[in-house]
């Protein structure tokens, strides 16, 4: 009985956390299935769902790409600069007997 009340406690306090991010992921989903009336609502009429649809064309695209900083300062640094010590502008083979080494997880 004791811990189902240190439970909602918990829950109560720690709101402010979990709220934020629970309200900005009902607006995406709800959002999301806008031309399908949202997650509960109606199902739209043809006509709604093509204004719908083209109020969704107009509006600009909210996933962005940006170029990772450090990617661009190395591009900046090596055609701006020339050669930077180091680093040779052909790749090197490695030497026949040697054995290629992968990246990541190994199996």
């Amino acid at each position: 009985m004791a811990t189902d009340i240190l439970k909602y406690i918990v829950l109560i306090v720690s709101a402010p956390l979990w709220l934020p991010f629970a309200k900005a992921l009902w607006e995406e989903l709800n959002d999301a299935f806008r031309p399908d009336g949202g997650l509960f609502g109606p199902e739209p009429t043809q006509r709604r769902r093509e204004e719908i649809l083209a109020e969704i064309a107009r509006e600009e695209p909210r996933l962005v790409h940006e170029p990772l900083a450090h990617l661009q300062n190395r591009r900046s640094a090596q055609s701006g600069g020339g050669e930077r010590p180091g680093m040779s502008s052909r790749p090197v083979a490695p030497p026949s007997g040697a054995r290629l080494q992968r990246r990541g997880f190994r199996t």
